[in-house]
């Protein structure tokens, strides 16, 4: 049984059933479709500040470059933060509860850098977003084998990782095209 309390049985274990049978119920199984939405978009999200966080500090906040590529090391220093806290979290609290936690601290931490103009303020915001992007990679391999069977989980990582890519390669196309199309 799964830890969601929704009394669904684990899919993946073996089984003796062929494979394929194994993954035609998996994805008949709407856990999986949801993570896997989830996963395309935190990928989306996570890219964005990646691409254009250094070039808006120096272009719109006027920060001088050096500064303003120390940003990603903000989000390191965050994302090391996060991946120990939150994550012993997720074991006490649940893994969705803390996947919800980290993509609300993902979209906040974006939303603050994207509209503030103080660099003490962003710097806040930017570690916001690390902390939320450091601990939201593990919650999916370990969800993976907490709603399905441990035999499966590595097989269905690298199924939601199809839709994590898919999130990250469309997200820096659409933000660029945002920000040509308004001009910021």
């Amino acid at each position: 049984m799964d830890k969601s309390g929704l009394g669904h049985p684990k899919l993946g274990q073996h089984t003796g059933e062929p494979l394929s049978v194994t993954y035609g119920r998996l994805l008949g199984d709407i856990r999986f479709w949801l993570i896997g939405l989830s996963y395309l978009l935190i990928g989306f999200s996570i890219l964005i500040p990646f691409a254009f966080l250094s070039t808006y500090a120096v272009q719109e906040l006027m920060l001088p470059y050096e500064v303003a590529v120390r940003l990603i090391t903000v989000i390191g220093i965050g994302a090391v933060v996060g991946k120990m806290v939150l994550g012993p979290f997720s074991d006490t609290v649940g893994r969705i509860r803390v996947m919800m936690l980290c993509a609300a601290l993902i979209a906040v931490g974006s939303l603050g850098m994207a509209y503030n103009q103080e660099f003490l303020i962003l710097i806040l915001f930017t570690a916001i977003f690390g902390l939320g992007y450091g601990a939201i990679w593990s919650l999916y391999a370990a969800s993976a084998s907490d709603y399905f069977s441990k035999e499966s989980a590595g097989s269905i990582v690298g199924l939601w990782t199809l839709y994590l890519g898919v999130g990250s390669i469309i997200s820096p196309i659409i933000a660029g095209w945002i920000a040509d199309t308004t001009g910021t």
